[in-house]
């Protein structure tokens, strides 16, 4: 049932609040509207009409992981420098071994990934510069997988306690990080936000069938929308001529 709420109401939300989003900063061009077509249509194809369900799931993960830890530099306005790149190493790369072993159903004793994980973390420590909240971000993360990957939990069971962090603190960043000081404009995109994901939520809630983790169906569109939304958001967007932030130029 978290499944369906997380993915349905709040994922519909989070993609349509992004778009809003570019669209009030003057970044949604036709252009790239027509880009956000191809996409839809691209991935439309290539997921229903070419791979089986378990490889449009692993292509989806794998892509989500790297928006992720691109996105926690955002989150924490962390500067792309040697240092804070080699900080989001570990929970990027635990995360990706964990999902591709899933995929092609290898088993791996606990034991290497805390080799892997202590390993990573003292490369990190040669460049670390300061102890700062990205720091403690990133060994956060990487004790979450560490502890899933322990305890027995499937790499989906990781890919959607990261989506829900990540839907929850993209909602609360463009209202408090990016209106800071335009109280009329922040004000405007929380109505805008609160009618979006209320809609969600109420067009969803008499869906006639039932949807679960097992139904193919769900799980197709479900990662299809997921991918489509990481490839028409940063950073794989700025490959396609989307606008980058002024303090990345």
């Amino acid at each position: 049932m978290f499944m369906v709420f997380v993915a349905i109401p709040i994922g519909r939300s989070h993609s349509l609040g992004a778009w809003l989003g570019m669209w009030r900063a003057g970044k949604l061009s036709w252009v790239f509207v027509f880009y956000i077509i191809f996409v839809l249509i691209s991935i439309y194809i290539l997921f229903f009409k070419i791979i089986p369900t378990g490889t449009a799931v692993f292509i989806s993960q794998l892509l989500f992981i790297v928006h992720f830890i691109f996105d926690e530099f955002e989150l924490q306005e962390e500067k792309k420098i040697l240092s804070s790149v080699f900080l989001s190493f570990t929970p990027a790369i635990l995360s990706i071994i964990f999902i591709t072993q899933g995929f092609f159903g290898i088993k791996t004793d606990f034991s290497l990934f805390f080799l892997i994980a202590l390993m990573l973390f003292t490369i990190e420590l040669l460049f670390l510069k300061e102890i700062n909240w990205f720091f403690v971000d990133t060994k956060v993360l990487s004790f979450f997988v560490l502890a899933a990957i322990y305890l027995g939990k499937t790499p989906h069971f990781i890919f959607i306690t990261f989506l829900a962090f990540h839907y929850f603190f993209w909602f609360i960043y463009p209202v408090y990080k990016l209106h800071k000081y335009k109280r009329e404009e922040r004000d405007g995109f929380i109505m805008a936000l609160l009618i979006i994901v209320f809609s969600s939520i109420f067009l969803y809630s008499g869906t006639p069938f039932v949807l679960s983790s097992n139904n193919l169906t769900f799980l197709k569109i479900f990662y299809a929308a997921s991918t489509v939304h990481i490839l028409t958001t940063a950073p794989f967007a700025y490959l396609f001529g989307f606008p980058r932030p002024k303090k990345y130029e």
